[in-house]
């Protein structure tokens, strides 16, 4: 066997290893891109509501329109 045949058996069998194992624990993972997708829905949320705060020369704050 040369090396390319066994490297590449290698990664074939650990693909099929995670379709086996996504299937396995399937609600788990889709709890886990749900709480992913959440944190950047909030951090995308904060950076813009950052963004619109201006600070005036009297030194309040204010959002912008």
């Amino acid at each position: 066997m040369t090396t390319k045949f066994v490297i590449q058996t290698i990664i074939e069998i650990a693909l099929l290893g995670a379709v086996i194992l996504s299937f396995w624990k399937e609600k788990a993972l889709i709890a886990f891109e749900d709480k992913i997708a959440e944190k950047i829905r909030s951090r995308r949320k904060t950076r813009a509501a950052e963004k619109s705060f201006v600070v005036h020369k009297g030194g309040r704050g204010a959002h912008c329109a």
